[in-house]
């Protein structure tokens, strides 16, 4: 009996699916055929769609193996029953159709739990080129949880919404990196990241209304800045810095308000100098609480003696006094040969806790996500067919009791069944014409299908 626990229902389901290593044709993956098991990396062809129902369980059995996708994936659950992924990655190809935010088809996933997928360094969603929706997603214990390859497109869009990046068993890993990513623009709102390494941003980033929590080493970090705008973030208890901004551009958009730094080793590193001066620079309305000396540091050398006035005006520094102000940022009034001095005048007088549109800072709204889904084990029904391919006799081994066999054509047509008799069973092939067929081997609760090829 296979279980599945999802939101404290019981789901039973008497079947098992092998993913076939190549998908040609559109498929729709059901709770009848739960789960599915990967045995090997498998492609969705271009053109090809898969449509992944609510409360399917979809695990591999080996890590690191994938599902290229080249066509189309469109996983979406529910809030009552995610669909839970384990053990391997999705890459998305720049073949992949592209998410269309006015339509709502292309590929995207909606309540879905990635489930120990970044173990070892590995990968939970990986893409490249592809304008991605993922939304309600949760993922635990991962490392590159979000993993974006180069990016080439003039539109290539990530949104991340109301999902959840959380690490139980260690605090390595990612909730997104980028690599490369110069035409990615990532849109993230209402996500919740705690107990990891942080964000590796693009290039182009908004992020609003999220609560990064527990963050150790890099936090927050982009390396170079065309369009960053954080707001009514949450950044606390981070190890390393929240914010590292190490090579804004001459024509960069930098807009960072009603966010709240809290308790970090250094809030915001920034690197200034003649090279380095965004056309515009706006920090206003954030929180800089529970700070130490260099908190706030900007770094980058110029002709000594001569700095740039860098605007932290109207914060709150949870003091007015600014000679305490001072003593927790480090610029050229610290040594002269930094190329920027830090303006704090005007300072706030008391805390900000709400934003321009009525939210709490860091109130991610993540309610749709499903915290209660849980991830079951499952005996996984393997079936061994051999010789593959085969031109007269084939056979067929499980490691479950059979009881039907069939060979069905590649629309589904019974062209042979025989009933099981023992632990290996022999099917003549030599009437059938040369081709791909499904294999379905069935027993009393299980129902494994795999692929055979006929050659004469």
């Amino acid at each position: 009996m296979i279980t599945v626990v999802m939101s404290g229902t019981y789901f039973f389901s008497s079947a098992q699916t092998t993913i076939n290593s190549i998908i040609s044709s559109n498929q729709t993956w059901t709770v009848a055929g739960s789960p599915y098991i990967l045995s090997a990396n498998a492609v969705i062809q271009s053109g090809a769609k898969v449509t992944i129902e609510p409360g399917i369980t979809i695990r591999s059995t080996a890590r690191n193996l994938r599902i290229i996708v080249d066509g189309t994936i469109e996983a979406v659950g529910t809030k009552d029953s995610a669909i839970v992924c384990q053990e391997f990655y999705f890459d998305l190809t720049n073949k992949c159709e592209d998410y269309d935010t006015a339509t709502g088809n292309g590929c995207q996933f909606k309540y879905c739990l990635f489930d120990g997928n970044g173990a070892g360094g590995s990968y939970a969603l990986k893409t490249d080129n592809t304008t991605l929706l993922v939304r309600n997603c949760k993922f635990l214990d991962g490392y590159y949880n979000i993993y974006v390859r180069n990016s080439s497109k003039d539109t290539n869009d990530l949104y991340i919404e109301k999902s959840i990046f959380e690490n139980t068993t260690s605090s390595f890993g990612y909730a997104m990196y980028a690599s490369g990513g110069y035409s990615l623009k990532l849109h993230m709102s209402d996500c919740y990241v705690h107990n990891m390494y942080g964000v590796y941003m693009p290039q182009w980033a908004s992020v609003k209304r999220c609560s990064f929590t527990n963050i150790r080493t890099m936090g927050i970090s982009q390396t170079t800045t065309q369009y960053l705008h954080l707001e009514c973030n949450l950044f606390q208890n981070f190890q390393g810095t929240a914010l590292s901004l190490s090579n804004p551009q001459s024509t960069a958009e930098i807009s960072i308000h009603e966010n709240t730094f809290d308790s970090c080793n250094t809030f915001f590193r920034l690197r200034v100098g003649s090279r380095y001066r965004p056309a515009k620079f706006e920090v206003y309305n954030n929180n800089f609480l529970t700070f130490v000396t260099n908190s706030v540091e900007v770094y980058g050398s110029g002709v000594a003696g001569v700095a740039d006035t860098i605007s932290l005006a109207k914060n709150y520094w949870g003091t007015t006094t600014s000679a305490n102000i001072s003593a927790g940022i480090k610029d050229f009034v610290d040594d002269i040969t930094i190329a920027g001095y830090v303006d704090h005048s005007n300072h706030l007088s008391s805390k900000v806790t709400t934003c321009t549109d009525g939210s709490s800072i860091g109130g991610a709204d993540t309610t749709g996500v499903d915290g209660s889904v849980s991830v079951a084990e499952y005996t996984i029904n393997d079936v061994r067919v051999y010789p593959n391919p085969a031109s007269d006799v084939v056979s067929i081994e499980s490691n479950f009791e059979a009881k039907v066999i069939r060979i069905l054509s590649l629309n589904g047509t019974t062209v042979q069944a025989k009933s099981a008799n023992g632990d290996v069973t022999d099917l003549n092939v030599a009437d059938l014409s040369s081709g791909i067929y499904l294999l379905n081997v069935t027993g009393d609760q299980q129902s494994v299908t795999t692929r055979i090829m006929i050659t004469h």
